[in-house]
């Protein structure tokens, strides 16, 4: 769990024990920043996946590097541009970027060497398209044995438990009894609707599979003030280090965490388990796959995607435009099987975007709130080993029944309750009280009359005073996300005080 912080400076071959030069460090995942003084080289890698983010910036003589922004941040100037800024907010739709000026990460399965002589980045991983022969019935015993394998092998006593079938699955794989969490809000069932993203609460089927794999299990219930609180606002945006783009449910997970960590060092998260079988609804949408975006973003764009009206007009964003050339370098990267059919391709290239682009997101996100709350978080979904083997299983196989996560739901018949088993995709829950719609509406009032703000550099001041105005339990997703995004872009102003050069 412990961080990595290194400032090297070419042509001192040996300091003296205080200098922050030699570093030697690695992670579980296969992340480390590896400093050679005689040859005077830095090699930073990065994991596979991008569990375990590394960041660097080039000084005048040498180079700063940490496993956070923020640590190189201690050392340098923060400076945010417009190109920084469309980071920051591709960020918030699952399309990876530093927002920093000068501030680069390596990139997942790759390591940059650093030398007097300059920058050069090799990749030692990728996904590859490699032909799949086994039969369906292997293939389910396979995925089992190596999900098991990568449960078992570091072993931990908890589990983040919502009763979906990736969570569950991975409890029921421990071969121990586990402490077991989920997280539930306020009078939720009392204002719950369902939508496209959530079709029931999570509550009953957390507790059908606790009592079924017989856990010990605890509900962190959380209040619509606790959730509303600044405070508790500021502390995740600092954790995140960029304004981060999912509202509530940033806050939430990392009070989840938190309570977890009053237990136990560590716990298992079911995260990777969509991107790698196939949870998403988008899937199985052909319009959408030939949308020429990101998938994600075509669904979505219209409920996270920033309301145009809400950031100033000269800034000339065009995140749109942004989000199409990363989408064609993106797809360029994709490697398809001689002879495969376009339905093959199409789905290899979904999941390869899913995995390479939407996934390091998720985890980057899960890395900083969880290290934040000091919880070691387990994704034996993101083991490589799991990964390449599904990654190349033909989309017709991981949909044999006609249904999303097939492999995965067949992998763990006999081992979940029906309900458990055959449930839908279910997104991380969202508070729905009114009273949490309200503070929110409140907050933006007293943002939009606070004279001379930064944030007023970016976010347009006469929307936001309209928001806060407005009846906040007619507020429509997309405007409260927006709002969401500007508070807590209000908030990361606050903490790093950037130099903002922008229009």
């Amino acid at each position: 769990m412990a961080g990595i912080f290194g400032h090297i400076r070419f042509g001192v071959p040996d300091l003296p024990a205080t200098a922050t030069a030699t570093t030697t460090a690695s992670f579980d995942g296969d992340t480390s920043a590896v400093w050679d003084p005689r040859g005077q080289t830095l090699r930073l890698t990065c994991d596979r996946l991008g569990s375990n983010p590394l960041y660097y910036h080039l000084t005048g003589d040498g180079v700063l590097f940490a496993s956070r922004p923020e640590a190189i941040l201690a050392h340098v100037d923060p400076v945010l541009d417009l190109d920084g800024l469309r980071k920051a907010l591709a960020f918030t739709l699952s399309v990876p970027g530093v927002p920093w000026s000068g501030i680069s990460g390596v990139a997942p399965g790759t390591t940059t060497t650093v030398t007097p002589s300059g920058v050069r980045t090799e990749t030692y991983w990728r996904l590859t398209a490699r032909e799949h022969t086994d039969d369906l019935a292997t293939t389910v015993a396979n995925i089992r044995d190596l999900l098991t394998d990568a449960v078992r092998s570091r072993p931990v006593r908890a589990a983040l438990l919502s009763g979906g079938l990736d969570s569950s699955l991975l409890t029921a794989l421990a071969g121990t009894r586990l402490h077991t969490y989920d997280v539930d809000f306020t009078g939720y069932e009392d204002h719950f609707t369902a939508d496209d993203e959530r079709a029931a609460p999570d509550a009953p089927y957390a507790a059908e599979a606790a009592a079924h794999l017989g856990t010990l299990h605890r509900t962190v219930g959380l209040t619509p003030a606790a959730l509303a609180d600044p405070d508790l606002r500021r502390t995740v945006v600092r954790a995140y280090g960029i304004p981060p783009g999912w509202g509530d449910r940033d806050r939430s997970a990392y009070l989840l965490y938190r309570s977890v960590r009053e237990d136990f060092p560590g716990a298992l998260s079911g995260e990777a388990a969509d991107e790698l079988f196939g949870g998403y609804a988008v899937f199985f949408d052909p319009v959408i796959h030939r949308a020429r975006t990101f998938p994600w973003v075509a669904t979505g764009y219209t409920t996270y995607g920033p309301v145009s009206e809400a950031l100033r007009p000269e800034l000339r964003l065009d995140l749109p435009g942004h989000l199409a050339g990363e989408y064609a370098r993106s797809v360029s990267e994709v490697e398809c099987l001689d002879g495969e059919d376009e339905g093959e391709r199409r789905m290899r290239t979904v999941a390869h975007l899913y995995l390479t682009r939407a996934l390091p997101v998720l985890l980057t996100r899960k890395d900083r709130l969880s290290r934040a709350a000091g919880l070691d978080v387990r994704l034996p979904f993101a083991d490589h080993r799991l990964v390449e083997y599904v990654y190349n299983v033909p989309w017709s196989m991981k949909t044999f029944d006609g249904r999303e996560k097939s492999l995965l739901r067949a992998a763990a018949r006999g081992l979940l309750p029906p309900s458990v088993l055959g449930r839908l995709k279910t997104a991380f829950p969202s508070i729905r009280h009114p009273a949490y719609s309200a503070a929110l509406a409140r907050q933006a009032a007293e943002l939009a009359a606070e004279a001379g703000h930064a944030v007023f550099a970016i976010a347009d001041r006469s929307w936001l005073g309209a928001v806060g105005r407005r009846d906040a339990r007619s507020m429509p997703a997309r405007t409260r996300n927006t709002l969401e995004w500007i508070l807590n872009l209000a908030a990361w102003l606050e903490l790093y005080r950037p130099t903002l050069r922008l229009p």
